[in-house]
């Protein structure tokens, strides 16, 4: 059971760092090119405030696997949540650019 969960953290980790790279991409590359501001570390790290979102699997066998796996997942949804959100707002900043520039929307400010 071990075995598996370190399995599945591993994946955890590289799916987190995939996300944590097209974030640094945003921030660094993206948003400057089109002059939008950086998205709020408050948002991209929301914290919780004391709430015990795990109570449920205290005295399990393996519930501190279990609930640092669970904490992961809900980190890597948030951070894919968040950054879907901000590639959005890019794209939808790129398109309204173009048009404007094509005069196709005048007097429409990005």
């Amino acid at each position: 059971m071990k075995l598996k969960y370190s399995l599945l953290e591993r994946r955890l980790g590289d799916a987190t760092r995939s996300v944590a790279y097209l974030q640094q991409s945003d921030e660094t590359r993206f948003r400057p090119i089109l002059n939008l501001e950086p998205v709020p570390s408050s948002y991209r790290n929301p914290g919780y405030g004391g709430v015990d979102r795990y109570r449920e699997f205290s005295g399990l066998t393996y519930a501190s696997l279990i609930v640092s796996s669970l904490e992961k997942v809900n980190t890597l949804v948030n951070m894919t949540k968040v950054q879907e959100e901000s590639v959005q707002r890019l794209l939808l900043n790129v398109v309204i650019s173009g048009l404007t520039s094509l005069n196709i929307l005048p007097g429409y400010a990005c």
